[in-house]
């Protein structure tokens, strides 16, 4: 399969997420190095990313010292809206990953009027809720539908 190629601002956008990703797991840890951890890149990766963010808002997010001190107010904000996608990400996967290689729609096929008893077994095997199966005796029978 091929992958879709992206413009650099679409690939931006992409990003957005792992970058909510990084915007909330000071929050979650407290530390910035704790944070850069839990996501597997470097503390000054995590700061950068932090920065370009504050960037593309333009207004300081993150309150800055010899330590992590928490949020602005601009920034409390941002993060309520990055765990709220994130959680919107996190709750879309798994119904996304359900349907990966199961058929979808109406799968129709045409058997001779002894194998249909079989056709409908594999069916029903088959069987998910995205799709639905429907055999027919002639070719005739198919092709109306």
């Amino acid at each position: 399969m091929e992958l879709p190629v992206f413009d650099q601002h679409e690939s931006d956008a992409m990003n957005f997420l792992a970058t909510f990703h990084y915007l909330a797991a000071p929050d979650e840890h407290k530390h910035f190095g704790r944070a850069a951890l839990a996501c597997h890149i470097t503390q000054p990766a995590l700061s950068n990313a932090l920065r370009a963010l504050e960037a593309e808002f333009g207004a300081v997010i993150v309150k800055r010292g010899r330590n992590f001190k928490g949020f602005t107010a601009e920034g409390r904000r941002v993060l309520a809206s990055a765990q709220r996608m994130l959680h919107e990400r996190e709750m879309l996967q798994p119904e996304l990953d359900s349907g990966l290689g199961k058929p979808q729609g109406l799968i129709s096929i045409g058997a001779a009027p002894t194998a249909l008893p079989i056709a409908r077994a594999v069916f029903r095997c088959a069987q998910n809720p995205l799709t639905r199966y429907r055999a027919k005796r002639s070719i005739h029978e198919l092709e109306r539908t």
